[in-house]
């Protein structure tokens, strides 16, 4: 399958989008307002969803749960999660294998994970209590670390890994962050690829950034690098993940008018040709 991101409110473009895309990926948290400090999914973008509902998959991805927060995952966003699991048929969810929250002040960015004993029972615990939770899949997407690397029990595949065969729970391998991970930090994603158990994987994340002050950031701005291409297709060729079921090109909703609509769906098509026929078999 081949999707995109969608945090609703354009119509025009989400007319565009459907004959396009298999799914549409979209945040709770995008998709939400809040009324007198009260936190709910807002009810006209919920409705979009719905008129569509039998023309397109939908998958959720998060960036609110903070899994990795010492005093517990956000209440407010399982709120929402609970409501899209109500009002919606959907394929699966994922959640950043981070925190941004400390003792409930929002960072504003999602932080990696100390690759320790005591944070993988943590979050193998929290994984169990969501799947148990909701009766479908439930992913971890590797995010880019803002801060070099530090003592670990674990290297970062085998911190995966223990994560997913513990639990049973499936991976986002979201290729751009492992470019950034590389450029800033010399992470060594050959060495990564060889630990990690490719069929963990069920989705790909496909996005790009900017540079900023040297650093080489995951903000979701502007069309896929030729690289990020390059490096999704070596996955799959020499990796054979076979359990991967979805690609999606990441885009944030803020820079849709300056990518431009056009630019976008061509862009679907690209990876329509690429990846769909050849490369994921299990669609």
């Amino acid at each position: 399958m081949i999707g995109t991101t969608y945090e609703g409110g354009r119509p025009d473009f989400l007319e565009k989008l459907l004959p396009v895309v298999d799914y549409l990926e979209f945040s709770p948290d995008s998709l939400a307002t809040s009324y007198k400090g009260v936190v709910s999914i807002n009810p006209e973008k919920l409705e979009e969803l719905r008129k569509v509902d039998n023309k397109v998959d939908f998958l959720v991805h998060g960036v609110g749960l903070s899994i990795g927060s010492y005093d517990g995952v956000s209440k407010n966003y399982l709120k929402l999660l609970d409501e899209l699991f109500e009002s919606l048929n959907l394929k699966w969810h994922s959640e950043h294998l981070a925190y941004m929250f400390v003792d409930g002040v929002n960072l504003g960015t999602m932080v990696t994970l100390p690759r320790n004993r005591e944070t993988l029972n943590m979050i193998c615990d929290r994984v169990n209590v969501i799947q148990d939770r909701y009766k479908i899949p439930f992913l971890l997407e590797n995010v880019v670390s803002l801060i070099p690397e530090y003592f670990s029990d674990y290297s970062h595949a085998d911190f995966l890994n223990r994560i997913c065969e513990r639990t049973g729970c499936g991976l986002i391998l979201d290729i751009y962050n492992l470019e950034c991970d590389a450029y800033n930090h010399g992470f060594h994603i050959e060495a990564f690829l060889k630990e990690l158990n490719c069929n963990h994987i069920k989705e790909f994340h496909l996005a790009s950034g900017f540079m900023d002050s040297g650093f080489m950031t995951d903000i979701h701005a502007g069309l896929t690098n030729d690289t990020t291409l390059h490096l999704t297709q070596h996955v799959i060729q020499h990796y054979q993940p076979e359990n991967l079921e979805a690609i999606t090109y990441e885009l944030l909703d803020e820079f849709v008018d300056r990518v431009g609509q056009e630019a976008i769906v061509n862009e679907l098509e690209k990876l329509k040709v690429l990846f769909y026929e050849k490369s994921i078999a299990t669609c």
